[in-house]
């Protein structure tokens, strides 16, 4: 059955939810388990946006990145990664 799945499906639409939050990463993006890794790209939307995506990774891009100072401090304060 899996290999049917696997090649058969296909889509045209955006690929979305291969790092599902809170399975894969922690709402803050980090990946689960590995220390200091973050998934910030459309593969953690459980739901499409309305319209074409890409604004959307790009001012997710944005906030994290604006948040990425903050996230590197409490790491290097504390040793763990916190928000």
């Amino acid at each position: 059955m899996g290999e049917f799945v696997r090649s058969t499906v296909s889509t045209l639409w955006h690929y979305r939810g291969g790092c599902l939050v809170g399975k894969v990463v922690d709402r803050y993006f980090w990946v689960i388990g590995i220390d200091a890794l973050r998934v910030v790209d459309g593969s953690i939307f459980t739901v499409s946006p309305e319209t074409n995506p890409q604004a959307t990774l790009l001012m997710l891009g944005r906030k994290e990145n604006n948040l990425l100072p903050f996230a590197f401090l409490s790491v290097m304060l504390t040793g763990e990664i916190q928000m």
